[in-house]
């Protein structure tokens, strides 16, 4: 029969058998606490400002790189305006000139809106006009670009007309004064004409008498030949 032995463990010194520690009386003033506590506030009321010190150098590093970022755009934007307005001074001209020639322009459509192409309104008066009348004098009376056509006298008349076509004429023989009228009337810007007719004297020769003609036609504004217009689509 094998015998066992029992061992015991030996007890720590200053501790009570059976595992029971007694209550520790702590010794030291409260002043001590009181600054360990006042140095752990000042630790981390450190940490705390260099923490803010890092942030704020950051925050001002970035500023500055975006400052220099925009410093640099401002300086290209100045030397891109500079540029465009050294070659803006090479073409100064240009407006002056372009103002000048809507001046012309201008003052071509204004002068030459009253143009009318008496040529080819002369031709239509001698084509309808009756065989073996002579012309003695023509004369014309109409509206400018700055002058307003004459207000008719004969009640008559229509309006409308802006130039008036004054006509002597010399016949030996009575022309048909309704047919003559009518042709006249038949020409494109021509309206009211009338035919006056005068008894002058008598041919020498053959004792027959001689007549004076005076012919009156109303102008409209039908006959401008408008050749200087702005064309429709142009300012």
């Amino acid at each position: 029969m094998t015998t066992t032995k029992e061992h015991s463990v030996p007890t720590p010194v200053g501790a009570v058998p059976g595992g029971f520690v007694p209550p520790r009386v702590n010794l030291l003033p409260p002043e001590i606490y009181a600054s360990q506590a006042v140095g752990k506030l000042k630790r981390y009321l450190a940490l705390g400002l260099v923490l803010v010190i890092a942030l704020c150098g950051g925050v001002y590093t970035l500023a500055s790189m975006r400052l220099d970022g925009q410093k640099d755009e401002l300086a290209a934007a100045e030397a891109e305006t500079l540029a465009l307005t050294q070659a803006q001074a090479q073409y100064a001209e240009v407006p002056v000139v372009l103002g000048r020639l809507q001046q012309l322009e201008e003052a071509r459509q204004l002068g030459m809106s009253t143009e009318t192409l008496w040529a080819d309104y002369l031709g239509a008066v001698f084509a309808v006009m009756p065989g073996g009348v002579k012309v003695a004098s023509i004369t014309v009376t109409g509206a400018t670009p700055l002058l307003a056509p004459a207000a008719e006298t004969n009640p008559l008349l229509s309006p409308g007309a802006v130039t008036q076509l004054d006509l002597t004429a010399i016949s030996d023989t009575l022309p048909n004064i309704a047919q003559w009228q009518d042709g006249l009337n038949s020409v494109p810007g021509f309206q009211d004409a009338w035919v006056n007719v005068v008894t002058v004297g008598e041919d020498e020769d053959d004792n027959t008498p001689r007549f004076e003609l005076s012919v009156r036609v109303q102008v409209t504004d039908e006959a401008y030949a408008h050749r200087f217009l702005p064309e429709e689509g142009e300012g």
